[in-house]
C-alpha cells in the first residue's frame, strides 16, 4: 500500500467493528505505556514511508497529507 502511494495512488486504511475488539490497538499499538511500547500498523506504515522517501529523495520533494477520523 505504501509503495503504491509513493507511485501516486491514493490509499486508505479502514478499521470497522464492534466496540472493544482492538481496532485502536491494531492501528496505533500500545503507545501510552513507555515500558511495554508496541507499534501498531499506522506507526509501522509511517516508519516504512519515511524510510522509502529518504531513499528516493534524489532532488525530489514530497508532500505528505494524513487524515484521521475518529
Amino acid at each position: 500500500m505504501v509503495d503504491n502511494t509513493i507511485a501516486g495512488y491514493n490509499s486508505t486504511a479502514l478499521t470497522y467493528g464492534v466496540t472493544g475488539t482492538g481496532k485502536t490497538h491494531t492501528m496505533f499499538g500500545n503507545i501510552y505505556d513507555e515500558f511495554n511500547f508496541e507499534k501498531g500498523i499506522s506507526i509501522h506504515v509511517a516508519d516504512y514511508l519515511f524510510d522509502k522517501l529518504e531513499q528516493e529523495m534524489n532532488n525530489k520533494t514530497f508532500k505528505i497529507k494524513v487524515n484521521l477520523m475518529n
